[in-house]
């Protein structure tokens, strides 16, 4: 869980901040002149409620004039921390999690917390009308906990929000054992592994589809939240080739606001592979949403 809007979440992390918005506002810059960027990620990276990447820290030594070898030692000590504090996070959440057995009948919480996604890959396909019409998801898992043998996936249609909408049914390397469905059609299911998993074990690779009925068009929007520390999350979306669209970004944020108002910046527009498909690839995220988001185009 990721600190309070006015609180680092470690005092490490607070510290560098503190550091990259002093060598910012030195250079009289805002937020919105630092290239690459939203203005978004920036305070919140300024804020310590966010890591930022080497990459980052970088463009303010060399952009504003911030003492290299200074901002990098902070950089190396706000790393450490964030280990260390992802691991303390990570021991808590296992005893919690190993304190019943986990069961498919178990709440969904509790079976979420004895495994993690290591890597995932999700391609939506959209149809002519500009709906969703299917949803194929790849996750590379690992265990939290000895045994895992379950993992849960959710998905929703938010502009139709009518039961039996959607439907989900397991692909490669697991079966589908429980399904609910909410009053505004969102489904989660529960997969069984075809065998269990145990901590160091290697990642486990396994699938699911979804599938919706109906016509109504989706938010021109997909997104992937990473509750706990995800190494690589693929984007992909696939256009009916009887309607392409006008502009494509992605988009990575802390916060849902950030997702629903972030503008597109030149350099996040996607280039499509000249089949309708558009695909991007986000690494270590963590108590994150990314995604891609399009423009249709007039008529």
């Amino acid at each position: 869980m990721a600190g309070s809007e006015h609180a680092p979440n470690t005092p490490e992390l607070g510290i560098l901040g503190d550091l990259l918005r002093a060598a910012r506002n030195a250079a009289g810059a805002t937020t919105r002149q630092v290239e690459g960027f939203s203005s978004g990620h920036v305070s919140n990276v300024e804020n310590g409620r966010v890591m930022p990447s080497r990459k980052f820290v970088l463009l303010y030594v060399n952009r504003f004039g911030c003492d290299r070898r200074r901002v990098m030692v902070a950089y190396r000590r706000a790393v450490d921390a964030g280990r260390a504090r992802r691991e303390r996070r990570f021991h808590w959440e296992t005893s919690e999690a190993e304190q019943d057995p986990v069961t498919k009948d178990s709440p969904i919480d509790h079976i979420r917390d004895t495994y993690r996604t290591e890597e995932v890959e999700t391609t939506y396909r959209v149809g002519a009308q500009g709906q969703i019409e299917e949803v194929v998801t790849i996750r590379s898992i690992s265990a939290a906990v000895p045994g895992v043998s379950l993992v849960v996936a959710r998905f929703a249609y938010p502009t139709d929000p009518n039961q039996g909408v959607l439907s989900m049914r397991a692909g490669s390397g697991c079966s589908k054992v429980r399904t609910e469905e909410s009053p505004t059609g969102a489904v989660t299911s529960v997969f069984s592994l075809d065998r269990e998993l145990d901590p160091g074990d290697d990642p486990y690779v396994m699938s699911f589809r979804v599938k919706s009925a109906t016509h109504v068009p989706a938010k021109p929007k997909v997104r992937y939240y990473a509750s706990t520390r995800t190494h690589r999350c693929s984007v992909r979306v696939q256009f009916s080739e009887m309607r392409s669209p006008l502009a494509v970004w992605w988009f990575r944020a802390k916060t849902v606001v950030e997702v629903e108002y972030e503008s597109p910046t030149e350099e996040r527009f996607i280039d499509g592979d000249g089949g309708g498909l558009y695909f991007r690839d986000f690494f270590d995220l963590d108590d994150e949403y990314c995604g891609i988001a399009w423009r249709w185009r007039s008529g």
